[in-house]
């Protein structure tokens, strides 16, 4: 008896929460299946690495994160990479690293607010807005840099974001810092209305949410996300060049899609991204000691991302299922009294529940006629 008890708490709680451990489940098998194959892979060391190489990209992608949850997209964020890694680097080395700081997150701030504007006030489609706002700042970093890469003329900014405190580089701090600043905008009203607009915009509206607004602060906060990534990346490379961050946009919309951020809006959360960028970074450095060809590794890295999201929309239409079953199994019974026939017992709200057998038989016998 209290066997079966704990087996049904067991299975209330996966009938609740399942959907959010497909993800996280791929993730711990392949953690499991790393430490095994090498030993090398959960040595700190190994792990403080893997954080701090996905440190720029798991900024981007919390961004990205509360973009989607608002129904919107941001393909820009390749570009203000590339974009502030140039401008950054010549503004820190005729300026100072404290002034080109402050430009590049002002910058950040800018680009974000002129997306928003396009999309928000405007009305463009936001894929197509940012895309091609992605290619104005790309394009500006091109002109920037030149014919060559943008080199620092000073260590400070290096020196400052890899320094490593207790063993844990400023990089994986600052990342972390900005997941804690999109989890918490996520937990405030503002941060719920992003879920009213995603889900349905028109009847956000209807119920009196500023949905120009609540769709407007994204943008920004994507903008300075990426200008912070961008401080970041200065710093691994020592400088700038208008390559960086091509791949930023599909990497940040891939990370949060496999944690299970719905791409149409409306649904996922910050720790949904955190750790789907958490798989994307255990995978490429399992790859790495396991010495796959670097050829194949983009390859076997795209089947984990399309085995992980498979999994996902399989524990989502499993546990939805199970879920309106046990809504059907505890809905309330009402009698209903038909003519002529003692009351029956049927449930609330049955389609067929207050039409008299006599009624029904002539229907049937209508619809065989």
């Amino acid at each position: 008896m209290v066997e079966q008890r704990n087996l049904d708490r067991v299975r209330e709680y996966l009938g609740r929460h399942g959907q959010k451990l497909a993800v996280p489940s791929v993730l711990l098998l392949f953690v499991v299946y790393m430490g095994i194959s090498s030993p090398v892979f959960l040595q700190g060391s190994n792990l403080i690495n893997i954080a701090s190489t996905i440190s720029p990209i798991t900024i981007v992608a919390m961004g990205m994160a509360l973009l989607l949850i608002s129904g919107n997209f941001d393909l820009s964020v390749g570009g203000v990479g590339a974009l502030g890694v140039v401008a950054g680097s010549l503004i820190i080395n005729h300026a100072g690293t404290f002034v080109g700081i402050l430009a590049l997150l002002f910058m950040g701030v800018l680009c974000g607010t002129i997306n928003g504007f396009i999309v928000t006030i405007v009305g463009v489609n936001s894929l197509v807005a940012t895309l091609g706002t992605g290619y104005i700042w790309s394009g500006l970093a091109y002109v920037l840099a030149g014919s060559s890469p943008v080199t620092l003329s000073t260590n400070d900014l290096p020196n400052a974001i890899t320094y490593a405190p207790g063993g844990i580089q400023v990089s994986v701090l600052i990342s972390l810092a900005v997941i804690a600043i999109a989890f918490w905008y996520s937990r405030t009203i503002a941060g719920h209305s992003l879920y009213a607009v995603g889900a349905n915009r028109e009847a956000a509206r209807l119920a009196g949410v500023p949905v120009t607004l609540v769709s407007f602060v994204p943008f920004i906060l994507t903008g300075l996300f990426a200008a912070i990534a961008s401080i970041v990346t200065i710093a691994f490379i020592g400088g700038g060049v208008p390559e960086t961050g091509t791949d930023w946009p599909l990497q940040a919309i891939a990370a949060a899609v496999v944690g299970g951020i719905s791409i149409t809006g409306g649904e996922g959360s910050i720790f949904a991204a955190v750790v789907g960028m958490a798989l994307i970074g255990v995978v490429q450095n399992g790859l790495v000691l396991l010495g796959i060809n670097s050829n194949l590794q983009t390859v076997v890295l795209g089947i984990v991302i399309i085995l992980a999201v498979a999994a996902d929309v399989r524990f989502r239409r499993r546990f939805s299922d199970a879920a309106l079953r046990r809504v059907r199994e505890t809905r309330p019974t009402e009698v209903v009294e038909t003519r002529g026939q003692p009351g029956r017992i049927t449930h609330a709200g049955d389609a067929d529940a207050a039409v008299p057998a006599t009624e029904k038989t002539a229907e049937h016998a209508r619809d065989c006629n």
